[in-house]
């Protein structure tokens, strides 16, 4: 076999290797728990860390470790292989946000309607806060797309590969990522019933639906607190797809906001923070400081009558910078 030829062979092979280790791509094996002493070594060495921001990167009791035995049967974790990625293992494949590609961006593709252009506006504030970053909403766009009609509710989706495609010729040359927000529902492929949100990692795009967070959506009837609902989703799922752009894996430590999620029950049992380690790898990539973050946070939910969350962000703040 000539040289170059059987180098190729190799190198082929061993991409095929990594891919099945990191990913599980040939067959997917079991989700291995992680034990306590590796959940409090995901956010890396602290003691190289001043008090506050080992305390910052510390869980202080105020994140619960995932219990995998206690997970019901339809949860994510039973049924996706996730690799899991330690603080370590992000900082030495990713180096940041640059200069040049420094914003984000919120596109609305379709319909909006006032109540959800008030939305966007929320989103877009709520987006510069949690990445530290400007953040600007685009014209909406209307483009065509492949849709289907879903045969368990009866209603319109777009196929989000289409969307992505679309998206990758829009992207603004300052853009670190750019997100398109939808009231239509999504899918992925004909197999799938139906998904959230989906990115790309390497084009730095993504899509995510609000449809199914309206109770309206499957013929119900909306509850008296559906604004503050409607929102709190919604900022999840924001947050969580834009986190996916800075190259952070679905979490597998804590109860964190990087949680994969299979249905609206498990979105709504989601957290609205980062984890220590997934809150120091955001850190790592776009530069801040968590308390100064945090009480940008709290400001917001606490105009918005997010109160539960503004609670718990008074209690953190708190024992960040308690004194020794």
């Amino acid at each position: 076999m000539d040289f170059k030829l059987r180098v190729l062979v190799y190198l082929f092979i061993a991409l095929l290797f990594v891919l099945q280790v990191r990913f599980g791509i040939f067959y997917r094996p079991e989700f291995r728990p992680r034990t306590l002493a590796e959940i409090e070594r995901s956010a890396g060495d602290l003691s190289v860390l001043d008090k506050k921001a080992r305390r910052a990167y510390s869980s202080g009791g105020m994140f619960e470790p995932i219990e995998y035995e206690k997970l019901n049967g339809s949860a994510w974790l039973k049924s996706h292989y996730e690799p899991g990625q330690t603080f370590d293992e992000f900082a030495a494949s990713y180096g940041g946000a640059d200069e040049k590609r420094n914003r984000l961006y919120l596109l609305p593709l379709g319909e909006f309607t006032s109540e959800t252009s008030i939305l966007m506006d929320k989103l877009k504030l709520y987006c510069s806060i949690f990445f530290n970053m400007p953040c600007e909403i685009m014209k909406p766009a209307d483009f065509k797309f492949r849709s289907r009609i879903n045969s368990h509710t009866g209603k319109p989706q777009l196929l989000t590969g289409d969307i992505i495609k679309a998206m990758n010729k829009l992207l603004p040359a300052d853009a670190y990522a750019m997100l398109a927000l939808t009231m239509t529902d999504l899918y992925p492929v004909s197999s799938w019933n139906f998904v959230f949100g989906q990115a790309s990692l390497t084009g730095r795009v993504g899509v995510y639906s609000l449809a199914r967070y309206d109770p309206e959506f499957f013929g119900r009837k909306r509850e008296a607190d559906y604004q503050r609902i409607l929102l709190e989703r919604s900022l999840k799922v924001m947050a969580h797809e834009t986190g996916h752009m800075f190259y952070m894996y679905h979490c597998v430590f804590y109860k964190c906001l990087m949680n994969g999620s299979n249905s609206l029950v498990e979105t709504d049992m989601t957290p609205m923070f980062l984890c220590p380690a997934c809150l120091r790898k955001l850190s790592h990539a776009v530069k801040f400081d968590p308390v100064v973050r945090y009480g940008r946070m709290l400001e917001f939910f606490e105009a918005n009558g997010l109160g539960t969350s503004a609670v718990w962000l008074k209690k953190r703040i708190e024992y960040i910078n308690m004194p020794e």
